[in-house]
Order: structure tokens, then sequence, then C-alpha cells
């Protein structure tokens, strides 16, 4: 698949408002997802209501992993300090080594503004994570990235293919996308 290709998609794919399968480790009874901004975005004031939701859950359940990657999320996603994000995304892989969310949090690091030196290692964190919730989608959209930034191109397709076929891209999105590359010239 060439580049202008995957990078089509790919942006397509980050500016689509999709339903995909939610966090393997949040289970009913616990306080609502905060789902990536790729399917929906809050206010500030939302953000911030759902991370207290996590704190008291935590405050009930300090054991869990899961509460402290949605702290996270909804920390960042609201606007926090990178340095109170990232003590939450430390404390979930701290109690939880086995939690595919804080592995996917702890990969993620390496992009964007959490640039790190380790992308090899934060790769081995994400395909353990992908490896304990291998029907999971959201692990791939950390992953890709990560294996182009290393240049592992046939890897980076896989893990493109893994977000089409766990549904990670929703049927109109990808119509949307054919439709734009259709016309376009070869190459």
């Amino acid at each position: 698949m060439s580049t202008i290709i995957r990078c089509t998609i790919l942006a397509c794919v980050l500016h689509a408002a999709a339903a995909l399968a939610g966090a393997p480790s949040v289970v009913p009874g616990m306080p609502a997802e905060v789902v990536s901004i790729r399917h929906d975005r809050l206010s500030t004031e939302e953000y911030m209501a759902l991370a207290d939701g996590w704190r008291a859950y935590l405050e009930e359940h300090p054991q869990a992993a899961v509460a402290h990657v949605q702290i996270a999320r909804a920390l960042r996603y609201a606007g926090a300090p990178a340095d109170e994000v990232a003590e939450h995304m430390d404390r979930a892989l701290a109690l939880g080594p086995e939690c595919p969310e804080a592995l996917d949090a702890a990969a993620s690091r390496c992009l964007g503004e959490w640039e790190s030196e380790d992308a090899a290692g934060c790769y081995q964190l994400g395909l353990k994570a992908e490896h304990l919730a291998p029907t999971w989608a959201q692990i791939h959209f950390t992953m890709h990235p990560l294996a182009l930034a290393l240049g592992r191109s046939d890897e980076a397709d896989r893990q493109l293919a893994a977000i089409l076929d766990k549904g990670g891209i929703p049927a109109p999105v990808l119509d949307t996308c054919y439709n734009m590359l259709v016309g376009a010239a070869p190459d």
C-alpha cells in the first residue's frame, strides 16, 4: 500500500467519529469510558467530570490500573499539564502491567508530545497489549505510527490491516476514503 494511500486513510480515520469496541478492562459498574477524541470531543468541564468520576471509583478500587488510564485520558483531553497526565499513566502501568489500556497508554508516550527515545520499547509494550486484548482495535492506532517511526513498513501495514479487520474504521469512512482515492492518478 503506498504511503499516500495510507496517509489518506489515516487522515480520514483521525477525523472520523466511529464507535469502536470499548476498552477491554472497562466493565459494567465502572464510570463511563473516556473515549478517544477521534470518536467524540467533549468540553473541558465534561472531561473534568469524567476524571472526577474515575477518581471516585479509584478511591473504592485503589488497585484499578484502568482508572488511572481513564483519568489520564480525561486530563489530557481537558488540557491538564503533561506531568499530571504522565503521573497517572506511570501509576497505571505500575499497577497493571497486564492491563491492555495501561500498556497502550505507556506505548503512546512515544507519540506526539510524549516523544521518547525508546520507540522500540514502546512498540514491545504495544505488542503485549495486542496479545492481551486481541480483538481491541485501539492499540493498533498506537502501533501503526510507532511501526512507521521504526521504519518497519511491513509491520505498519499489518497494524493498519488490524485496524480495518477489527472494525476500527466504520464502513462509511472507508467508503469515503475509497471514493476520494478512486479517481486519483496512479502513485
